[in-house]
């Protein structure tokens, strides 16, 4: 049983995925526990929310279609 039910599982690996893998910390430093939970949870949820957010604003867009404007420096 979960000791804080607003985690879910999903959500601690997301957490722990977002902290460790995106955030690029180390992870030798959690001496084998997951106490970084309450403190990244929020914030790996807005990551991760603001992620899926831009994939269904995008779904329907045509990438085949873009055509990148170019600027040229001449130095």
């Amino acid at each position: 049983m979960q000791e804080h039910p607003e985690y879910t599982y999903s959500g601690i690996r997301r957490s722990l995925e977002y902290f460790y893998e995106i955030k690029k910390n180390p992870i030798d430093k959690a001496n084998g526990g997951i106490g970084i939970v309450p403190w990244i949870y929020e914030e790996a949820k807005r990551y991760y929310y603001n992620k899926w957010l831009l994939s269904q604003k995008n779904k329907e867009k045509d990438i085949s279609a873009y055509v990148p404007k170019v600027r040229e420096i001449i130095i």
